[in-house]
């Protein structure tokens, strides 16, 4: 993943993974059989930092996203874009 750009949700609740401490999921997605799966990349132009926005939603970030909540570990198969 070095020197590339990559979606990151970055609200998570903190967790222990190795011994480090982890506040983000780095995106990834994989076709309807899960024989593929790749890093999911901002489009050309996008800038560090930017919200990622879904069609069709409208909202604000969670301060911390809930893990128990529906839809936290699988976002499904809708669009994203900048906003």
């Amino acid at each position: 993943m070095q020197n590339r750009k990559v979606r990151v949700l970055c609200n998570l609740k903190p967790a222990n993974m190795r011994g480090i401490k982890s506040e983000a999921m780095v995106l990834a997605a994989s076709n309807s059989d899960h024989t593929t799966v790749e890093l999911v990349e901002p489009p050309e132009g996008a800038q560090i930092g930017e919200k990622v926005t879904f069609l069709g939603f409208v909202g604000e970030p969670d301060e911390v996203l809930n893990p128990e909540e529906e839809g936290v570990g699988d976002l499904g198969s809708g669009s994203a874009h900048e906003h």
